[in-house]
């Protein structure tokens, strides 16, 4: 996956940062050795960031914020 894919699965998020540094964190015990490109490709990769961030406005799909809604 290139640099510029990364951007745009990262840019779907309301707070890019907020999901690179959550997965940051959670590979710090497991993959101390690993560079940020490991945390990205994990990221985009995965759909696990989609469950637990908020997608930017223009990738919610309609409707999904309907509903309740957990803080």
């Amino acid at each position: 996956m290139n640099e510029q894919d990364l951007k745009q699965k990262l840019l779907r998020f309301q707070n890019p940062l907020e999901v690179v540094r959550g997965q940051w964190l959670n590979e710090q015990g497991t993959v101390l050795n690993e560079d940020m490109g490991h945390v990205l490709w994990t990221l985009a990769d995965t759909r696990n960031a989609e469950q637990d961030y908020e997608l930017g406005e223009a990738f919610r799909e309609p409707g999904q914020d309907e509903g309740v809604r957990m803080c």
